[in-house]
């Protein structure tokens, strides 16, 4: 296994941004416009933005229609590609329920796998998400693509340094 280390960027703490992460989850227009106004600002003023693909992540059933939605709405915006397929998860419980089953324990690996999609070399790849939480899936992620990624997120809630994580988290406050 690869060592990995992820800079990732966060709209705020998980407890700040709760409603409007879930409010993307759940494809409430509002929500979603906030957002993707919020990531775009924080996404262009970043110096990996320069040159870049937006990337959503995928979720535990592989429905991404909120991260694909989001991240589209991040591109129009901020005038960066993005690539709708080059991750794709396999079929998995959702890690939120399975903390809440398994208080405690470590989560099961999340298998990501690459869509025969190649990002440009020298692109930097952006992958967006609602929420970081024990960086599983982001680091499922890192193991699939060949390019080194950011992350920018609405929300974090800090559980990834439980499960060993390497990620240098930054909170927009722009």
């Amino acid at each position: 296994m690869k060592q990995h280390y992820l800079k990732a960027i966060a709209l705020g703490s998980y407890e700040d941004v709760r409603a409007l992460a879930h409010g993307v989850k759940d494809l409430n227009p509002v929500a979603c416009q906030v957002t993707a106004k919020a990531l775009a600002r924080a996404i262009t003023a970043m110096p990996e933005s320069k040159n870049a693909v937006l990337v959503p992540m995928p979720g535990h059933s592989d429905d991404r229609n909120a991260m694909v939605r989001l991240t589209r709405m991040v591109s129009e915006l901020s005038g960066i590609d993005y690539s709708p397929d080059y991750l794709k998860a396999a079929s998995h419980k959702s890690l939120y329920a399975w903390k809440k089953e398994h208080p405690g324990e470590a989560p099961p690996e999340v298998l990501i796998l690459e869509n025969g999609r190649e990002i440009q070399p020298g692109k930097t790849p952006i992958l967006i998400d609602n929420v970081l939480d024990t960086g599983h899936t982001a680091w499922a992620a890192l193991e699939a693509m060949s390019q080194k990624p950011v992350m920018v997120v609405v929300g974090a809630t800090g559980n990834h340094g439980r499960y060993g994580r390497d990620v240098s988290l930054e909170v927009d406050t722009g």
